[in-house]
């Protein structure tokens, strides 16, 4: 194993395990040596996998360090913060100890050191060119405990994504060789401090043309299945078997395949966040990284407070960060949303249902409603959701029995789904159920709580993803 040690080095595939050690472990956890190890199940082989790190380790002495070893007690001490563990996995054969973690760690710390001093944008290894890229940025504080408050750490950090594709990959640019040494700690950089931004007068965003971005097809199929969900939990009277909106959206989506993305860090920014200057630094590296990549433009990604600044900056030099391409992150977005439909409908009688119903706690509305309360605000909307959904369909039912009583024939509506609607309604009064329901409760307090199930219907199918998660 190299030093400090690659990722590659520690993944299942650099596990090197002897033959006669695998046919003793399967033997040992199975009581049978006909199979081999590609045939038994995934427990055994995990359990071989780890027993043989261990066998190996112990019987080395440390001198064969395997992934286990190294990657275990990284991460009890990122879970915990607790160096005991870590002590305690050492002694019982389980991991490496603290101090040849933080031996490591230095390592690594010097072979970045020696590359930024060789490269003015120090990209990580496995982040390949030319392949569309999303940087997040979000600020990293360490507030910690100092007599006066003073001198607490705030600071920038920023991974770069990338969608993984086929086809041939470069192979990754040389990392600086480091000697391996009993160094754990590395000396202080002389860290020149930022350009100072000078904002000057605020300037707006240019007026610019609306434009539609949507997938009709996908929209369409996901109002199906939405479609089909709320008339199959109507069709239930007493005992309900269908999931909730959630769990059913897991069942259809279940079968979906979902690649990982490739998620690498890239070097901190030792400033605080909000200042100007910081932001003004983010989107100056960002535009080398862009340039180092050989992309046209590229995305990024902001918390709410971030993404205000940068839009400030990009709008104050619209030449310079043409190619920058500023997004507010999908949980901020969504919290965002809910704080409108929150303020609209609170006074309609929104906040008394969340109380009356016993949804959402009297102390817990106010931020339910501004969408501070991210989880207790989705739960209660979706609720809202399918109550108004009940109410829209059995109205609707009434209204096509009042409307066209020759369909009364039929069997019961709730019976049946979609293809109900479109036999027993004309073409020309399909394209929204809405304003059938209108047409028949033209009430205003109806019309209000109708434009809440299509806000929440909308939100509901694009951002399905976000919400299941």
């Amino acid at each position: 194993m190299s030093w400090p040690p690659r990722p590659s080095e520690l993944t299942d595939s650099a596990i090197d395990v002897p033959e006669e050690l695998s046919v003793f472990l399967y033997t040992l956890l199975t009581g049978s040596k006909d199979s081999s190890e590609t045939e038994c199940c995934q427990r055994v082989q995990r359990l071989m996998k780890s027993f043989a790190q261990d066998l190996i380790f112990g019987v080395t002495r440390g001198r064969i360090k395997s992934p286990k070893q190294i990657l275990l007690p990284y991460a009890v001490k990122t879970l915990t913060n607790n160096v005991e563990l870590v002590s305690i996995l050492n002694r019982y054969g389980h991991g490496l100890s603290h101090s040849q973690l933080e031996e490591i760690n230095t390592a690594l710390c010097m072979q970045k050191m020696a590359t930024t001093a060789t490269s003015e944008v120090p990209l990580p290894n496995n982040i390949q060119p030319h392949v569309s890229t999303t940087l997040a940025w979000d600020n990293i504080d360490r507030l910690e405990e100092t007599l006066s408050g003073e001198g607490t750490s705030h600071r920038v950090n920023g991974i770069a994504v990338q969608a993984r594709h086929f086809g041939p990959h470069p192979l990754p640019a040389q990392s600086p060789g480091i000697t391996k040494s009993k160094q754990r700690s590395v000396e202080p950089l002389d860290v020149a401090a930022l350009p100072i931004y000078n904002a000057g007068e605020r300037q707006g965003p240019k007026p610019r043309t609306y434009v539609e971005v949507t997938c009709q097809e996908v929209l369409e199929n996901a109002r199906r299945k939405t479609l089909l969900w709320i008339l199959v939990r109507l069709h239930a009277q007493v005992s309900q078997k269908v999931s909730g909106w959630t769990g059913y959206n897991i069942l259809v989506r279940n079968e979906i395949d979902v690649r990982q993305d490739n998620i690498r860090y890239l070097p901190t920014i030792d400033a605080p966040a909000t200042s100007l200057s910081t932001v003004h630094e983010i989107l100056v590296r960002s535009l080398k990284i862009k340039e180092a990549l050989g992309l046209k433009s590229i995305v990024l990604v902001f918390d709410q407070a971030l993404y205000s600044k940068a839009t400030e900056i990009t709008w104050k030099h619209p030449d310079k960060f043409k190619d920058i391409v500023p997004r507010m992150g999908v949980f901020h977005t969504v919290c965002t949303l809910l704080s409108v439909i929150g303020k609209r409908f609170q006074d309609a009688g929104l906040r008394d249902i969340c109380i009356e119903s016993g949804v959402i706690a009297e102390g817990s509305v106010t931020g339910v409603l501004e969408g501070r309360k991210y989880n207790r605000a989705v739960r209660f909307h979706k609720l809202m959701y399918e109550a108004l959904q009940r109410l829209i369909w059995k109205g609707f039912q009434a209204w096509v029995e009042e409307k066209f009583p020759a369909k009364t024939a039929c069997p019961r509506f709730l019976c049946r789904t979609e293809t109900f609607v479109r036999q027993s309604v004309p073409k020309e009064q399909q394209r929204s159920w809405i304003v059938l329901v209108s047409q028949s409760l033209s009430h205003c307090t109806i019309s209000t709580w109708t434009i809440y199930a299509t806000i929440m219907g909308n939100y509901l199918i694009s951002g399905g993803h976000t919400l299941i998660s």
